[in-house]
């Protein structure tokens, strides 16, 4: 263990884990995919003590896809104050895996980083660039962001998308805070292999607030309490036809503050559209079409077939630019935060590592 203001780092080890799970291989392989998550986490709710882990997954190996390990794990009162003490051992155990690979019963296997899955805070703190409040803090383009009633929003939709070129020469200096020691990693693309997680994005992200819009938003953006209600109701009572393959049964939105991630997921794919279709009636149908646009595109995305299908493809790129739209024609332009400006970029992230699962923070 090694002091990392204001904490403590823990290096676990990726050739200790990659040896450890080598016996659960099924198939004859001779290279390893990694997938990488980094994220923050509060140890105990009465406490300023945050776990910072770095863990990894095989991306590339069926017998593990399942298999989540630890490689490091930062522990302090508040962050590490500096990505490079905290990435340092992480990418120089990599460095070395990558140029020499992992020797495994006499085998060489060859070791490559396909990803790193964050969320948007893990994300700016390991590039070292500006974060979601910043004007240019879009990790795809080069988007100007505009403060609107005390938020930044990023109405823009085709804005010049960033390249990798640009990313380590640090060409632009509204986006970069410094180094990062990730740019030494041979094979990382600084734009395509940073995937946008839907975890947080849509489902953590503008599904959640957009249902907080309706429970306990400004007057124009609340839904009546009678159809709030409605919706509770319907909830509820889909609980005993709800199949076991769901992690969770529907809850009340009374309860709302304590969903989970799978539960604002259930609710945008599955429970969501059949409800919405009887609770928001002629009265609320722009509404309804709004959700059901979100909930289509998402859909497709998540589909191995349909996702690889140019034509649906097209079509998923299309309603969500159409949902960002709408959404400033029915809420406001306050509203289209880095999360939902995150949506113009999804297509691209499923174009290079296919269907949203295969590169969420889902397990």
């Amino acid at each position: 263990m090694v002091p990392i203001e204001p904490g403590h780092y823990s290096h676990i080890g990726l050739v200790v884990n990659l040896r450890s799970i080598w016996e659960k291989v099924k198939e004859n392989i001779s290279s390893i995919e990694l997938f990488i998550n980094i994220d923050g986490l509060p140890l105990f709710k009465s406490s300023c003590n945050e776990f910072w882990p770095i863990l990894g997954r095989v991306a590339n190996v069926p017998s593990l896809k399942s298999v989540i390990f630890p490689i490091g794990i930062y522990c302090g009162p508040g962050k590490p104050k500096r990505c490079t003490e905290y990435l340092k051992e992480f990418v120089e155990e990599t460095k070395m895996l990558i140029r020499h690979g992992l020797i495994v019963s006499d085998k060489i296997i060859s070791i490559s980083i396909k990803g790193f899955i964050l969320d948007t805070p893990a994300k700016s703190f390991i590039l070292n660039t500006k974060g979601h409040t910043g004007y240019y803090s879009c990790t795809k383009c080069t988007q100007s962001g505009v403060w609107i009633q005390n938020r930044m929003t990023f109405p823009e939709l085709n804005a010049p998308l960033r390249s990798h070129e640009a990313f380590v020469e640090q060409k632009d200096e509204d986006f970069h805070c410094g180094e990062t020691l990730l740019t030494t990693i041979p094979g990382l693309h600084f734009i395509h292999s940073f995937p946008l997680d839907y975890m947080h994005l849509v489902c953590l992200g503008v599904v959640r607030n957009l249902m907080y819009l309706w429970i306990s938003g400004p007057v124009p953006t609340r839904l009546p309490s009678k159809i709030i209600s409605e919706i509770s109701s319907e909830l509820v009572a889909m609980k005993n036809s709800t199949p076991s393959e769901f992690n969770r049964k529907p809850r009340s939105l009374t309860e709302i503050k304590r969903w989970k991630a799978t539960e604002f997921r259930q609710f945008l794919l599955y429970t969501g559209p059949v409800i919405l279709k009887q609770v928001f009636k002629k009265d609320y149908e722009s509404l309804y079409n709004h959700f059901l646009s979100l909930s289509i595109s998402i859909s497709i995305l998540l589909s191995p077939n349909f996702c690889t299908n140019d034509e649906y493809s097209k079509y998923a790129k299309n309603l969500l630019i159409h949902f960002v739209k709408t959404t400033m024609k029915l809420y406001g332009c306050q509203y289209v935060t880095s999360n939902m400006h995150g949506f113009i970029h999804l297509v691209d992230s499923v174009d290079h590592f296919g269907p949203l699962d295969l590169s969420s923070s889902f397990p």
